[in-house]
């Protein structure tokens, strides 16, 4: 599970760099697939035409209500992420103290 997630990342995109129309179009099917994971629909996500060097990521426009269901989303990644993160601080402060004693 852990290997799949550190893949995953290393697809997401990274610093800027020259991008092609083809991983804009990927990045438009990732967005869209979190987005239907967590049960919200942009239904103009879609890639920007016309700047063939930089090709952008369209947005566009959202109700309220799905901005405000998109950042509780968001929100909870951050919290939950936290949370992790104090797990596993935690877990290796008791590997730490058993390996000391043992």
């Amino acid at each position: 599970m852990a290997e799949e997630r550190t893949r995953e990342r290393k697809r997401r995109p990274g610093p800027p760099k020259t991008w092609t129309a083809k991983e804009a179009d990927e990045a438009v099917q990732v967005l869209k697939g979190a987005l239907v994971g967590v049960g919200i629909t942009l239904p103009s996500v879609d890639r920007a035409y016309g700047e063939l060097s930089m090709p952008l990521v369209e947005l566009g426009r959202a109700r309220p209500d799905v901005v405000v269901s998109l950042a509780d989303c968001l929100t909870e990644l951050v919290e939950l992420r936290g949370v992790v993160k104090s797990l596993m601080e935690a877990s290796e402060s008791e590997k730490e103290a058993v390996t000391a004693d043992g």
